[in-house]
């Protein structure tokens, strides 16, 4: 009984010790590329390439596609996404202020693409394994 209860009293006092403290997840912007992302083209992905206008504010005020492979309908709501979620970065340094044209592109994964992209993220975690899946989130 005795013994018991000097385990007892080690396991409760472990599980009262503070955790070691975790290392803080790296800064990630919005739209950053995860470390296993895969940058070419593959079969089945839908993309466009698009100009957006902004005003001196930052605000989209126009979009244009420029080329894609996609349908009329997709284009239309590729726009109305960047309208409503486009943070375009800073002019560039001695930039004049105001409205300018931004160009860049979207992309929507195909089937292809998101299994490559996971087996890539496996190999990722198992080759970094001071890496924390919680830092990545899906």
């Amino acid at each position: 009984m005795r013994t018991f209860a000097h385990v007892l009293v080690v396991l409760i006092a472990a599980g009262a010790a503070p955790a070691p403290a975790k290392q803080p997840c790296p800064d990630r912007k919005p739209g950053d590329a995860y470390p296993w992302s895969i940058q070419q083209q593959m079969s089945g992905d839908q993309w466009a390439k698009m100009n957006i206008d902004v005003d001196a504010k930052g605000q989209v005020t126009d979009c244009r596609v420029i080329a894609s492979n996609v349908d009329a309908e997709t284009r239309f709501f590729m726009c109305r996404a960047i309208r409503h979620g486009f943070e375009p970065d800073p002019p560039a340094e001695g930039a004049a202020p105001g409205p300018r044209t931004v160009q860049t592109s979207l992309v929507m994964p195909g089937r292809q693409r998101r299994r490559a992209e996971e087996a890539a993220r496996k190999r990722f975690f198992r080759d970094n394994p001071h890496e924390r899946s919680e830092c990545y989130p899906r």
